[in-house]
């Protein structure tokens, strides 16, 4: 299950529109969506899959991110609040760091496999989170561990 980071959304007043863009910014990859009167964008983008963020400063209280993806979209959110828009940037730009270098680290034989170690400490971590919470018992958690070690190993 993913974690969401960062919310941002662009101003209703400077946007001139009734639905105004929004950008989530999970562990895992970046949600974008925008409404339209008859029909709705919606499209997810891994970090992986991203060339570069840019951050365009307007006046003194908002800016523009604009996301370039390997792929033919390109994220555009505009007259965020600066604050929001530097955090959005900063997140994008380590994520993207972080699954680029993750990427280069891993042997072939595992790159051909899809196996990501990552994956699998991640999903270890969230488990065990569940586990000091309460949300599950020791049984389900040892049962739901076999499983993922099963899945990736």
């Amino acid at each position: 299950m993913s974690t969401l980071l960062l919310h941002i959304a662009g101003s209703r007043m400077y946007n001139f529109t009734l639905f105004r863009p929004h950008l989530y910014l999970y562990d895992d990859r970046v949600v974008y969506k925008k409404r339209h009167i008859l029909t709705h964008d919606e499209f997810s983008v891994a970090y992986t899959h991203i060339a570069q963020a840019n951050l365009i400063h307007f006046i003194y209280l908002y800016a523009h991110v604009e996301i370039a993806t390997t792929g033919y979209r390109f994220i555009k959110v505009h007259w965020v609040p600066k604050k929001k828009a530097r955090q959005a940037k900063k997140i994008i730009d380590e994520k993207v760091h972080q699954s680029h270098k993750l990427d280069q680290q891993l042997p072939e034989d595992s790159k051909e496999q899809g196996i990501y170690v990552s994956d699998f400490e991640m999903s270890l971590k969230r488990l065990q989170e569940l586990l000091s919470t309460d949300r599950i018992t020791k049984h389900e958690f040892n049962k739901k561990r076999k499983e993922l070690l099963k899945k990736h190993y």
